[in-house]
């Protein structure tokens, strides 16, 4: 199954009377894109890709969403190093790849270039981000963080100036508690790839 935005339009259209349909549409979406831009924890890992020999850039494609960041690389089925910046060795071929790069956020590329193809060889865990389109998004969403979506909401639309329901002091509450919720997500995405060779760091277009 997968959460739809709906779930909490319709929330916030009782807790709020006074909030217009597309306030809350927006404020929603910048709440959503915030939270797993921050938490990191809509990830996927992508389908195998095959290694091609003299081909060392590879594009990446999620089934669902628009990637951030890539959070780790196996060649081979093994763990290699992700570099947060670009390595300064010349991509030359070779059968043994020592680390990846990231130089776009759907693109890895190898170093050394591989020598020999591979079928499958490559594998990539990344984390994504709602695309234009706000097609359905993970149920973990709904399940686990309805309620921290909700304060994001809240705390944005409470935080409105000259709106019928303005509360500094109220927006201040669900903010926090939004930015738990962010803290907690990072902490289970963080979690559920502990056992990861390599530790992952966000890339420089993060």
């Amino acid at each position: 199954m997968a959460t739809s935005l709906s779930v909490w339009t319709d929330e916030l259209t009782v807790r709020l009377p006074g909030a217009s349909t597309d306030q809350i549409d927006l404020e929603l979406k910048a709440t959503v894109r915030e939270f797993f831009t921050k938490s990191g924890f809509w990830t996927e890992e992508l389908d195998p890709i095959d290694i091609v020999a003299d081909t060392d850039i590879y594009t990446l494609t999620p089934t669902e969403g628009v990637i951030m960041g890539t959070m780790y690389v196996w060649v081979d089925h093994k763990s290699i190093p992700l570099s947060t910046i670009k390595p300064k060795t010349v991509s030359t071929s070779s059968n043994s790849v020592q680390t990846a790069w990231a130089p776009q956020p759907n693109q890895i590329q190898l170093f050394p270039m591989p020598s020999v193809d591979i079928t499958g060889g490559l594998k990539v865990l990344v984390r994504l981000n709602p695309d234009a389109k706000w097609r359905q998004l993970p149920d973990e969403l709904g399940s686990h963080f309805f309620d921290e979506i909700l304060d994001g909401v809240l705390g944005r639309l409470y935080s409105q100036p000259g709106k019928p329901y303005t509360n500094i002091v109220v927006s201040q509450y669900h903010l926090r508690r939004f930015r738990d919720g962010i803290a907690r997500a990072r902490d289970m995405g963080q979690k559920r790839y502990s056992n990861a060779e390599t530790p992952w760091t966000y890339p420089f277009f993060a």
